[in-house]
């Protein structure tokens, strides 16, 4: 092939990727720029429907069931729309694709990992095309419909039951600044019916592409055939060079370019041998220099390994202190006090019972009187140990999301322990573990040569019989426990709300006599 016909099949081959390189990327920005816009436009028209939030948590369906109607005839590429809760339970569904049910994945998977208040984006294949674009489907390998799930804020929380549209009207007139999401909707946006819609724009810039490919493949064409002359010698000499005559200095005939290219090539030739000398130095250098880099960037990881595992540990000790008693290593107050909050809510949800006891240790101030503090706190320890061993696990708190926060057994201070059955079936389950946390209790232990007996008082309270609150229940199991005191010690006594009549009156009785 001559020159110019290398040249002129360069220059249209270049031309020729270009285009489609251009087209393509034109394509693909038009079809993300089409389904943004799509999702804006859904985002929109969820966001300005005020009583969606409200039609859901009242499963006002038909009310729905239109709205999604009214979002389906936004678009020709919208193949499905689904509202669900925020739990993931199908509310409402509006699809123009056959036999969709039960094809559809569940929440999580349509979320895609995105955070409740933002919209998350999912593929999903396998769901056949609309009529209108199955040839597309076929040609782009098959149909991928994008799952867009939007989700529907609300001023009210969703959890609550008692929830009316009235109050969802208040809501909108005083907004509080705080959002919470009352469920989402998903909608299902069809890749091939996308790519439909982007067929005469693309049509468009093509015949653009080609024509200005046909003008610039005849421009180059002509311009070739004034370049050949000059360029012909010049590849023979080319060719000279590579075979290595250049023993007779190099001339050409020629002005411009063509004699400066012919005046680089003889430079080159004359200068090869050193420019091969100075790249082995150089890539000796390099070398050197890469070995230096590596070592140091191995240096730096492994003393930022060592600052994370610091960090980390730091970390740890921290939650520990702040979380846990660092003399029997039970959780404290603050740890107690969070999760059996968390625990009566769910417990409310689900329609369970719980229990709390609460323990205090007879005369243990006479220990520490009596034998120090270094006595009473070996006591407290093996107190602590006796009432972690006894709890079995079918006793205890079910079911932390961390297990590092289990709640069993809780040291609140001084000698004042307590215990949380989760679960319970009824009353008299929870009367046998409080006998046999007095049982292990009351075996003797030996603390510096002394053997000493050392008993507890319960108080039991239960959730909701006694009170659904964490104040409630702590007040009621401590009136208890000081009941099983006034009762002779080493008792368990379970409340009744006669108990805070008696307390009110021994407290007036007191006043009095002061």
């Amino acid at each position: 092939m001559t020159v110019a016909g290398r040249i002129n099949l360069m220059v249209v081959s270049t031309a020729s990727v270009m285009a489609l390189l251009i087209l393509t990327a034109t394509g693909i920005r038009e079809y993300f720029l089409l389904r943004d816009s799509l999702i804006s436009t859904l985002t929109t028209e969820i966001t300005r429907e005020t009583a969606l939030a409200a039609d859901l948590q009242l499963r006002e369906r038909r009310t729905l069931h239109n709205f999604l109607e009214r979002l389906q005839t936004l678009s020709p590429a919208i193949s499905y729309v689904r509202i669900d809760t925020v739990d993931g339970i199908e509310v409402v569904e509006q699809s123009a694709i056959e036999d969709i049910e039960g094809k559809l994945p569940a929440l999580n998977v349509l979320r895609g990992g995105a955070s409740h208040d933002k919209t998350g984006l999912t593929v999903q294949e396998g769901l056949p095309p609309p009529d209108a674009a199955k040839l597309m489907a076929s040609v782009t390998g098959g149909e991928q419909v994008l799952n867009a799930s939007i989700p529907i804020l609300s001023g009210l929380n969703p959890l609550r039951e008692d929830l009316t549209r009235g109050d969802f009207g208040a809501s909108l007139a005083q907004p509080t600044g705080s959002q919470f999401v009352a469920g989402f909707v998903h909608v299902g946006i069809s890749r091939s019916m996308l790519l439909v819609a982007l067929l005469p724009t693309l049509g468009t810039i093509a015949g653009i592409t080609l024509l200005l490919l046909l003008i610039g493949s005849l421009i180059v064409t002509r311009y070739t055939r004034k370049l050949t002359g000059p360029l012909a010698k010049l590849a023979r000499m080319a060719d000279d060079i590579t075979a290595g005559n250049v023993g007779e200095p190099l001339t050409i005939e020629g002005e411009g370019e063509v004699k400066e290219i012919a005046n680089v090539l003889n430079a080159i030739i004359g200068g090869l041998h050193n420019y091969k000398t100075q790249i082995g130095v150089d890539h000796q250098l390099l070398s050197m220099k890469v070995e230096e880099r590596t070592a140091q960037l191995s240096q730096r990881n492994q003393e930022l390994n060592q600052a994370v595992r610091q960090v980390t540990e730091t970390k740890d000790r921290l939650r520990q202190m702040a979380y846990f008693d660092s003399l029997t290593s039970l959780p404290n107050r603050r740890l107690f006090t969070e999760q059996l909050d968390l625990l009566l809510r769910l417990s409310k949800r689900n329609n369970e019972k719980l229990a709390l006891l609460f323990l205090d240790l007879d005369n243990f101030k006479r220990v520490n009187d009596s034998l120090g503090h270094s006595a009473g706190d070996a006591l407290l320890k093996e107190v602590a140990r006796r009432l972690a061993a006894c709890v079995r696990e079918s006793d205890v708190v079910a079911h932390f999301v961390d297990s590092d926060s289990r709640i069993d057994v809780s040291r609140l201070g001084g000698d004042e322990f307590t215990v949380v059955l989760n679960q319970v079936e009824d009353e008299q389950a929870v009367r046998t573990v409080a006998q046999r946390l007095l049982d292990t209790l009351l075996q003797p232990v030996v603390i510096d040569d002394h053997e000493l007996v050392i008993t507890p008082s319960i108080g039991i309270a239960m959730a909701p019989d006694h009170s659904s609150e964490l104040e409630g229940l702590l007040k009621a199991a401590d009136t208890a426990m000081f009941h099983a005191k006034s009762q002779g010690k080493n008792t368990y006594v379970v409340y009744t709300s006669d108990m805070d009549a008696a307390g009110v009156e021994r407290l007036r009785l007191e006043t009095d006599l002061r």
